[in-house]
């Protein structure tokens, strides 16, 4: 479990936990500890490091018990230490929290041993076991992403605490648009070649544009879908923008999901005129509107591919069924009328 280095962690055990009776203030401690751990493992399983996180209160209570949790959990926001984001929907999305700006940037974490029979990961519910067979290669996952975090040791420490205790994060839930999200989807991408299916090593299909190219089926702009079915329309709008592709597809995935960008308005209008009117239209309708339709017919799509494990936009599978699995996401883009580019990584 990690815990905040000395002087916070001297902090933290110097807030009023209820010290009047020794065993009440134990379990409270330790409920805030734990949930202090959860918070800051969780964060870097979120593409956005400052994202609020959900934590089930029914679990922790079960875990930590009613009171415990329910002190922890106080006493930390009150102190300011912890953020709520008070939005939920009951059955389907929990309360959500976050560290603090200093807690998130500033403190440092140690890994130290967790006690005995203490409450396992949590998370947002509804929740079930991805199907039997799925695992990771450990030792190829470390060594995979040790050369990209070397001069960032307390996250690298991170991810090889979730790789070393995999089996406490074996979840898969559904969003609301229908996208799968296991702990596959919060790892480092460079892990993914560890992914393996039943002691088998696995490949990934990934379709180039996936969103762009569903756009295409619904705005009827010819020019734009030509450009998205050639695969490198992330690409070419990168090179004109001057940004890197990572960059300008999180900017152009922004601006179809609702976000104002005056700049890429402008750039749309002059290439496709035909698509940028349609977004701009539906946006005014519903600013999400859109891009949870196009994440849901991507998932219609992805999801249902046979024996696969679906990670973001793409799929995991063994060689053995990549042909099979490739035959039906074109399929599934074919009755939508587009030939989608699929490339396989490994």
């Amino acid at each position: 479990m990690f815990v905040p280095a000395k002087i916070h962690y001297d902090y933290i055990l110097e807030l009023p936990f209820g010290k009047s009776c020794v065993a009440s203030y134990k379990k409270t401690k330790d409920a805030a500890f734990f949930f202090l751990h959860l918070l800051h493992v969780r964060r870097f399983l979120q593409k956005d490091k400052d994202a609020y996180i959900p934590i089930s209160s029914i679990e922790m209570a079960q875990d930590c018990g009613k009171r415990p949790w329910g002190n922890a959990k106080n006493v930390l926001t009150k102190a300011g230490i912890v953020e709520i984001n008070h939005r939920y929907q009951i059955g389907a999305k929990c309360k959500s929290y976050r560290l603090n700006h200093s807690w998130r940037n500033e403190v440092e974490w140690l890994l130290k041993e967790e006690p005995k029979n203490f409450a396992k990961q949590q998370f947002s519910y509804p929740i079930d076991k991805p199907e039997d067979g799925w695992g990771i290669d450990e030792n190829k996952a470390k060594a995979a992403i040790t050369h990209r975090y070397k001069d960032n040791q307390s996250q690298l420490d991170v991810y090889c605490h979730i790789l070393e205790n995999i089996n406490d994060y074996d979840y898969c839930t559904v969003g609301k648009t229908g996208r799968q999200y296991t702990i596959y989807n919060g790892l480092p991408k460079e892990t993914r070649q560890a992914i393996i299916n039943n002691g088998k090593s696995t490949v990934e299909l990934d379709v180039k544009n996936s969103q762009p190219l569903i756009l295409a089926s619904l705005c009827k702009d010819a020019a734009f879908k030509k450009a998205v079915e050639a695969g490198s329309f992330y690409d070419d709008c990168a090179e004109d923008f001057q940004l890197r592709r990572s960059e300008f597809k999180h900017k152009f995935i922004k601006w179809i999901g609702g976000a104002k960008d005056k700049q890429l308005d402008g750039y749309m209008m002059d290439r496709f005129p035909v698509m940028a009117d349609y977004v701009i239209t539906e946006k005014r309708k519903s600013y999400k509107g859109l891009i949870c339709q196009l994440q849901t017919m991507e998932a219609d799509i992805i999801t249902t591919v046979p024996n696969s494990l679906s990670v973001h936009d793409g799929v995991r599978i063994k060689e053995e069924d990549k042909d099979l699995a490739e035959e039906h996401i074109r399929q599934g883009f074919g009755k939508l009328g587009l030939r989608p580019k699929i490339v396989t990584c490994g």
